[in-house]
């Protein structure tokens, strides 16, 4: 029998002498077209005074305006929510009293397109029919209200007389809640408390949105709702729990307030049972009564709640609000905004004229074109400006406002919000000086490793220093080994030209030569002031506010300057970013100097291979301060063949694994892994000395053994300090359609091969360690590769991973290195890459490096 009570039929008024019947047409704008019966015994008005006045006449004024909304719905709908039904309410008598009538509806045809037929009769007192029960709970509410009770009191103590005169089981008051806009259970009411617990704890949880289940249908529609077995009800949320307590009969009615529901009443009973006139009159005379006197509670509620949540969100945001009244001038900030701008709290002068005062001298401007772009176009506006506060602390503040229109439709106020958003600048600048400076770092790093000649990779590197860092212009002068006289190679920015006064400077002369011969740096903010400086007056000229100069240093010997000139105040993170690229700039410039005698020093004499060596230490440098030159920037491609590495450098300092595949002209290729012993610059060192050392060997036409033994010559030649190094080298040759390999260990863990029938087995045996025997002797291995086969070198960092089962171990990259040689290259270095990775849970990890050539 559920929605019995959803679309009542239109109830007939019993007649009685004091009835007064009034018509009220829809043609006109809500006035009384005719009345009948002793109206003046019932209200104080007579017929003549009240036929053709309005309906508000007889409404207290309190309740005009949500009679008026309800009106215009049932004018433009045709829909009578409250036909059929007995309502109390006060009625306004003549003298500006009040009295309480009962008020039953229903809807007419004829009188006008549409009509209303209103049956007042007196509400009755004298506790002989179901009157009585309305106007005694009426009377309790009231009393309550009048007490300025709590809400939940209120609705709780006023459940009481309705459910034990009626005999429920079960009472709840349902409201809206503003801050969730759900209904949620205001109190609940239980004549044997403890009996329905599972029930009651169900609906202090529940949470009911508009039109969700049969409470939200009744707060949407308005309607009331009932069934005499909730507990089959499908629609009905806590149906399981209705049928665990023995709950079955269930009445929901709408709680209104003006134009609205607010709230909804609930009644639950074990007994199987209709709505009868008492229980009808009870429940509507409870949901009225609280709409109509808790109404303006709850809309000071909700409104509370807004101006509420609206501070947190401003507080939580960090933004204050301000109103600027256009016709008097006057600007009103709250704590919040003066916060933000600085000002002491109440201190805020509240004019226009303060406010732009306030303003950055840069930003005034753009700032009130924005407002009165806004103003005249009636629109919402953003701005973001700098303000000195009174604590002298420089301020980012961004803003929004929008605009209020008078009666005239011009704007007369203008509103909105503000906040520091400082720090959120200053965490951009520093991430755009990161960027910055990264991108510079990496521009410079390729350009001076990038094949070509030295002035054309300092050149690439100025001009990568002018445009990052928008300095005037940026200059290399060199100073050759033994030489006294600085050479400028590179100049970007203001000046191009390399010829002119300051083309060729004497160390000591000068600025430029003074940091030379000094070899420390020097910097200024102040040009124009700066003793150091030659030529103030073009210094003037030209707006050259800044400089700075930086001795190029190898070791302990000066190879150049470096020196920028900016129009603007050099930052402390532009000095380091300028400070940090130096020493590469330097040791690329060494390294020029050594590596024109590189080939021509590896077969020279001991002393010539002496100074090779010291060549080789300073192109460490360069890869470890570029960090580029320990691995290939990329792999060249093979004939015949796929080829793919992969690289996982330690968690700590650089070590010393490294790989390499470079072409050997026609149709033969070089390649090689090794490893250093140790870590740090040291080890990195020596890396440097074996990649370089293999591919030169490599590259002047040695076999792998002969390129072994030449790095074993030069690792006994330097100062090792006791490290060794272990290395594969090999040689690949594609003829006629045959792929050959040549390969040669020393030391190092012995390259896998897998073949395409499935066998995975080692190639070569490893021969002795680089750099610990005189003298040492090498071998080599020749062998083919045919389609589908896959040759896999890799460092100790592969099979000397540690986890829950100790070393990873040579048997277990046997086993996953035949169970990914079906894929590509890539995809096989790849997938042992995580393979080990997952495995090792050291929290000190090695480097390691794999390298695969598959025939294809």
């Amino acid at each position: 029998m559920a929605d019995e009570l959803l679309d009542p039929a239109p109830m007939t008024p019993p007649a009685a002498p004091e009835a007064v019947t009034v018509i009220l047409s829809v043609a006109g704008d809500g006035q009384i077209k005719w009345v009948a019966g002793d109206v003046r015994r019932l209200i104080g008005w007579s017929p003549d005074e009240l036929v053709g006045a309005p309906l508000t006449t007889l409404i207290p004024k309190r309740f005009q305006e949500s009679h008026t909304e309800a009106f215009g719905r049932f004018v433009a709908s045709g829909e009578l929510r409250m036909g059929g039904r007995a309502l109390t309410l006060p009625a306004r008598r003549p003298d500006g009293g009040e009295c309480d009538v009962e008020l039953l509806l229903a809807g007419t045809e004829g009188i006008a397109d549409r009509a209303v037929v209103g049956v007042l009769r007196p509400a009755r007192e004298d506790g002989t029919d179901e009157a009585t029960l309305p106007s005694a709970i009426r009377t309790r509410i009231r009393d309550l209200i009048s007490a300025d009770r709590p809400v939940a009191e209120v609705v709780g103590a006023a459940l009481t007389p309705i459910c034990e005169t009626l005999g429920w089981a079960i009472g709840v008051v349902w409201a809206v809640d503003p801050w969730t806009d759900r209904l949620h259970a205001l109190h609940v009411w239980e004549r044997e408390p403890g009996r329905h617990a599972a029930y009651v704890e169900a609906t202090r949880r529940s949470r009911f949105a508009a039109g969700e289940g049969f409470a939200g249908t009744v707060w949407r529609t308005g309607r009331p709702w009932w069934s005499d077995d909730a507990a089959t009800e499908p629609g009905f949320h806590r149906a399981p729990m209705a049928g665990q307590c023995g709950l079955h009969s269930a009445l929901f009615f709408p709680i209104l307030a003006g134009s609205g529901v607010i709230g909804m009443v609930e009644l639950l009973d074990e007994r199987r049972r209709g709505v009868d006139a008492g229980t009808h009159h009870a429940a509507w005379a409870l949901a009225n009564e609280l709409g109509r006197l808790l109404g303006e509670r709850l809309r000071r509620e909700t409104e509370r709640m807004h101006r509420q949540r609206l501070e947190l969100a401003l507080t939580a945001a960090g933004a204050g609000m301000w109103t600027f009244h256009i016709p008097t001038g006057q600007v009103t900030w709250d704590a919040l905004l003066e916060e933000a701008h600085g000002v002491p709290i109440g201190s805020f002068e509240g004019t226009f004229d303060a406010f732009v005062e306030r303003i950055h001298p840069e930003d005034r401007a753009a700032t009130l074109a924005t407002i009165e772009a806004a103003v005249q176009a009636h629109s919402r506006f953003e701005v973001g400006y700098r303000t000195e506060g009174d604590d002298g602390v420089l301020r980012w503040i961004e803003g929004a406002g929008m605009p209020l229109l008078d009666d005239a439709g011009e704007v007369y106020v203008m509103t909105g919000v503000g906040r520091d958003v400082s720090a959120r600048v200053r965490d951009r600048e520093l991430l755009e000086r990161r960027a910055t400076n990264a991108a510079l770092a990496a521009d410079v790093g390729r350009a001076l490793v990038a094949v070509g000649e030295l002035d054309d990779r300092l050149q690439r590197t100025v001009e990568a220093i002018v445009a990052h860092l928008d300095v005037a212009f940026a200059r290399v002068w060199t100073l050759r080994d033994g030489s006294e006289t600085l050479e400028l190679r590179a100049s970007a920015g203001m000046y191009t030209h390399l010829d002119g006064g300051h083309s060729r400077i004497k160390v000591g002369m000068y600025k430029i030569g003074r940091i030379a011969h000094r070899r420390k740096p020097h910097v200024t903010n102040d040009v124009l002031n700066d003793g150091e400086i030659s030529d103030p007056e073009w210094a003037r000229r030209e707006g050259i506010q800044a400089f700075a100069g930086y001795p190029l240093l190898v070791g302990e010997r000066c190879v150049g300057v470096l020196g920028v000139f900016a129009h603007h105040l050099l930052t402390d993170d532009v000095i380091g970013a300028l400070a940090s690229i130096t020493n590469s700039v330097a040791v690329a410039i060494g390294q020029d100097e050594q590596s024109r005698r590189a080939l021509d020093l590896l077969e020279e004499t001991r002393r010539q291979r002496e100074y090779a060596e010291e060549l080789l230490a300073d192109r460490h440098r360069v890869a470890s301060v570029l960090q580029a030159s320990l691995l290939p920037p990329e792999l060249p491609e093979v004939e015949g063949a796929e080829i793919a590495a992969v690289y996982r450098s330690g968690v700590e300092e650089v070590g010393g694994d490294f790989y390499d595949v470079l072409p050997l002209g026609g149709m033969r290729w070089g390649f090689m892994m090794g490893d250093v012993c140790g870590r740090g610059p040291e080890a990195a060192r020596l890396t440097a000395l074996a990649r370089h050392t293999l591919r030169t060997a490599l590259l002047l036409g040695r076999r792998p053994a002969g390129a072994l033994s030449a790095l074993d010559t030069a690792l006994h030649a330097t100062d090792n300090d006791g490290r060794f190094c272990t290395a594969t080298c090999g040689v690949l040759t594609f003829d006629g359609g045959e792929l050959r390999v040549h390969v040669g260990v020393a030391g190092h863990p012995p390259p896998l091969i897998a073949r395409a029938d499935g066998s995975v087995y080692d190639v070569v045996r490893s021969g002795p360690l680089l750099g610990v025997v005189p003298n040492a002797q090498f071998g080599e291995h020749a062998l083919g590769l045919s389609t589908g086969d896959v040759l896999l070198l890799y460092t100790d960092g592969v099979i000397e991973a540690h986890g829950a089962d100790g070393l990873y171990g040579m048997d277990r990259l046997r086993s996953e290195f035949a169970v990914r040689r079906g894929g590509t290259a890539k995809e096989i270095v790849e997938g042992l890459l995580v393979t080990v990775s997952e495995y090792d849970d050291m929290v000190t990890r090695d480097d390691l490096a794999m390298l695969a050539l598959r025939r294809v």
